[in-house]
């Protein structure tokens, strides 16, 4: 179960969780800076690292010294390296947005 202060994943993106209500139907109440929003508890999910979803998603770690490497089973191959850039060879949607996620990380 989540708990106040937890950081979730909803439909906009990355928030804090700062309010739990408990009447009919629990809802939890997430911060985006100065914006809150209520969701319910199949909108959202507990936030998980880029690197969390690579590895997830089947992607095994390789670390070099001046980039990262990731790897898929299929082939797929992602290198990321230290000035905040990336390659990769799939032009999968969900794996864009994990990527986008990564270099944010990293900063």
């Amino acid at each position: 179960m989540y708990k106040i202060g937890d950081k979730v994943e909803t439909p906009l993106g990355v928030g804090k969780l700062v309010d739990i209500s408990q009447n009919n139907e629990t809802k939890f109440k997430v911060a985006y800076g100065t914006r809150t929003t209520w969701y319910a508890h199949d909108e959202i999910t507990s936030y998980r690292t880029a690197h969390e979803k690579l590895i997830e998603m089947g992607y095994k770690l390789t670390k070099y010294t001046d980039y990262v490497s990731y790897r898929h089973k299929k082939m797929v191959g992602i290198v990321i390296y230290n000035d905040n850039t990336y390659s990769c060879n799939d032009t999968n949607l969900e794996l864009s947005y994990i990527l986008t996620q990564y270099l944010e990380e990293m900063k």
